[in-house]
């Protein structure tokens, strides 16, 4: 399997751009692209719990779909998957539970990052080991977005524990970094139906400002490093854009890097 994932601040677009840029690479490459969800749910038609396979064999796609995503996460077979994350990444996970974010997040903040961080490494190791070997998939909330985890209204963590827990990362074979003005995020989040995301709701409009602030220096940061300490494909995009055109470009920029991958192997 190889991989891309969009990163960026709340806001930026990475869903609605993930979703386009599949539509407008399928048919132009040789090989699968995917968006993680998909991919998913075609490895849980074939492998998932017993009973929930036999339901989405029967039911029209379209529906089964929206019933995989409706479950979520709960099934014994993705459980089963993220055990298997933490055992193969145990120290991954220690370098978080060391880290100073006990001193930014609440308890609750906590549980709910590391909950989420659990999720995107197991979806991961999943999709690794249902995908075939050029199949692409493309995520756009991957365990390197849940570096999100180290930025908080109230700050950043240590950089030394930000470059701690990328240098323990199995990296995607692309990164996309997409940015914005926060003013533009916070335009968009709130024109769209699901709004904030979970952790900005309820907080004070100038605690969402700091977040998205801080959040354009964490990822300031964190394309800086990737850039000087990987040999992986960056992409940095302004995603104030025409949405259309922003698509088009974006596709065939990451269509070339998949040929090119693809044809060095």
């Amino acid at each position: 399997m190889h991989s891309i994932e969009f990163v960026g601040i709340p806001g930026v677009g990475k869903s609605t751009l993930s979703q386009g840029v599949v539509k407008y690479i399928y048919g132009k490459s040789r090989n699968s692209i995917l968006t993680s969800e998909k991919a998913l749910f075609y490895a849980a038609k074939e492998n998932c719990d017993i009973s929930l396979r036999r339901i989405l064999r029967i039911l029209p796609q379209a529906i089964g779909y929206r019933l995989f995503n409706t479950v979520g996460g709960r099934t014994y077979w993705q459980q089963e998957y993220i055990l298997d994350f933490i055992l193969e990444n145990h120290c991954l996970l220690k370098t978080i539970l060391d880290s100073s974010i006990k001193n930014i997040l609440s308890y609750a903040e906590q549980k709910a990052v590391i909950n989420a961080f659990l999720h995107a490494g197991g979806l991961q190791l999943c999709l690794e080991k249902s995908s075939r070997l050029d199949d692409w998939i493309l995520f756009d909330e991957g365990i390197l977005q849940k570096s999100m985890m180290f930025v908080s209204p109230n700050g950043l963590v240590n950089k030394e524990e930000l470059v701690q827990y990328l240098s323990l990362l199995t990296l995607p074979d692309v990164v996309v970094c997409l940015h914005i003005d926060s003013d533009k995020c916070l335009q968009r989040m709130n024109g769209r139906t699901k709004g904030y995301t979970s952790r900005l709701k309820n907080q004070s409009k100038e605690q969402v400002d700091a977040f998205l602030n801080y959040s354009l220096d964490h990822w300031e940061f964190v394309t800086s490093w990737l850039m000087k300490n990987t040999n992986k494909h960056i992409l940095v995009v302004n995603t104030d854009q025409e949405q259309s055109y922003l698509i088009s470009k974006l596709g065939d920029d990451l269509n070339a890097i998949i040929k090119d991958i693809c044809g060095s192997i």
